[in-house]
């Protein structure tokens, strides 16, 4: 079995309130909440370029060899949910956490302080919150309109020393936010575009025209245009 070392962001996130749905809302429901949450979460990180390397039952733990891409990939997901539930009866939160470093890779699995501190990151977030460490901060400086703030010194389970946190704010996704590829929203300019004129093709254009005339009064008459 190889081993390796490398440097990437682990990103966690978990599924609050997990242990009351099914009391909530019954089995079957539940189930399907689960399924749906499951979709959202992996819709965003296949969209940013993450991998997913394990399942923690209400959560997954995903790779990204970028900082950026992690940190607007965690609040890409908290948008999608806000927009997905928003006004919904039965809501569902997630929270996340982000930490960078070097780990070390096992058969496609990631061990190490980074694993442990976003897991435990995580665990601190308050619902639709994402909680990251220092380096993560210091490294995602290309996140368009990404704001920082700490939140001081955490006491995290199984670590030593308190370590230095800091949310990530994020802003809800308009209504009118754009079409969805998968669960990939579009940016407004794209399903919007405006129109461009037709230039040249003057005899072609003409005959498109006098077909649809005659199509529009019943007659087949125009409709060979070759």
């Amino acid at each position: 079995m190889t081993e390796s070392v490398e440097l990437a962001t682990i990103w966690a996130a978990d599924l609050v309130g997990s242990t009351s749905l099914a009391a909530s809302v019954g089995p079957v429901r539940a189930d399907e909440l689960r399924d749906e949450y499951f979709g959202l979460l992996r819709g965003a990180i296949d969209g940013s370029g993450g991998r997913e390397f394990k399942n923690t039952g209400d959560g997954l733990l995903v790779v990204f060899s970028s900082v950026s891409a992690a940190v607007s990939c965690a609040v890409l997901t908290q948008q999608l949910f806000e927009r997905r539930y928003r006004g919904a009866e039965q809501q569902l939160h997630v929270r996340i956490g982000l930490d960078t470093g070097e780990s070390t890779v096992k058969d496609g699995d990631y061990f190490g302080m980074p694993t442990v501190e976003a897991t435990r990151l995580c665990d601190k977030a308050p619902a639709d919150g994402i909680l990251i460490s220092l380096g993560t901060s210091l490294m995602a400086g290309r996140v368009d309109g990404a704001r920082f703030a700490s939140v001081g010194a955490l006491e995290l389970k199984g670590i030593p020393e308190p370590m230095e946190a800091f949310t990530v704010a994020w802003e809800p996704l308009p209504d009118e936010s754009g079409v969805q590829v998968g669960t990939w929203p579009l940016p407004p300019a794209l399903p919007s575009a405006p129109r461009a004129p037709y230039v040249g093709r003057t005899r072609e254009r003409g005959l498109v025209q006098r077909a649809r005339r005659c199509a529009d009064g019943g007659s087949s008459a125009g409709a060979a245009v070759g």
